[in-house]
C-alpha cells in the first residue's frame, strides 16, 4: 500500500453466518470509520462493535460465512487523512516501513517490511540485508531499538544474540 494509507488490522476469521468478520487491531477508530480499504478497494463499513479485544465488522458486499471466510488474512487499510496526526514524540508504525535497519556498528540488517502487535510491543518484520540470509522479527521496544531517525528512513538497534543469527544464541 501507499505511504497515503495506513493498516488498521487484519481479518482473523468469519464471526457467525451473516458475513460479520473478526478483526484484529490495535486502534479503537475502527468503531468510528465509514470505510476502509480491502484488496485496494474502498469498501463501507456497514455496522462494527468491539468484541474481547477484537473488532466485529459488517462490510458491504459480504453476506454470508463463505465470504467472510474468504477474507480471512486480508489486511485492511485506511486513508492517513482519517487519522489525526500523531502527537509529538509519538508516530504511527506503518510510517516505519522501508525504514533501513542497522546494528550498532553500523552494519546494515535489513529493511522493515511491515508490523504485528505482539503482546506488550509491537513487532517490526525485518527482511534481510544479504543474500541466504533470513528474515527476523524485532520488537520495537526501547531496549532493541536504540535510534529512531524517520526524516533519513533508518533505525539502529542493539538486538540480543540469537535475534538475527540463531548461531550465536546462546
Amino acid at each position: 500500500m501507499s505511504p497515503e494509507k495506513l493498516q488498521i488490522g487484519r481479518v482473523l476469521r468469519a464471526h457467525g453466518v451473516r458475513g460479520w468478520v473478526r478483526v484484529g487491531s490495535d486502534s479503537e477508530a475502527l468503531l468510528d470509520l465509514a470505510e476502509v480499504w480491502l484488496d485496494g478497494k474502498r469498501v463501507k463499513i456497514l455496522e462494527a462493535q468491539s468484541e474481547r479485544g477484537d473488532f466485529l465488522l459488517r462490510l458491504e458486499g459480504v453476506t454470508d460465512r463463505e465470504g467472510a471466510e474468504a477474507l480471512r488474512g486480508h489486511l485492511l487499510y485506511i486513508d492517513r487523512e482519517a487519522l489525526p496526526p500523531p502527537e509529538p514524540g509519538e508516530l504511527y508504525v506503518a510510517d516505519l516501513v522501508g525504514c533501513e535497519v542497522f546494528d550498532l556498528n553500523g552494519a546494515r540488517l535489513g529493511k522493515v517490511a511491515g508490523s504485528f502487535p505482539g503482546g506488550g510491543a509491537e513487532i517490526l518484520v525485518v527482511e534481510p540485508a544479504g543474500e541466504g540470509e533470513r528474515e527476523f522479527l524485532l520488537p520495537l521496544v526501547d531496549a532493541m531499538v536504540k535510534e529512531l531517525d524517520l526524516a533519513a528512513r533508518r533505525l539502529i538497534c542493539d538486538p540480543p544474540p540469537g535475534l538475527i543469527n540463531l548461531d550465536e544464541a546462546e
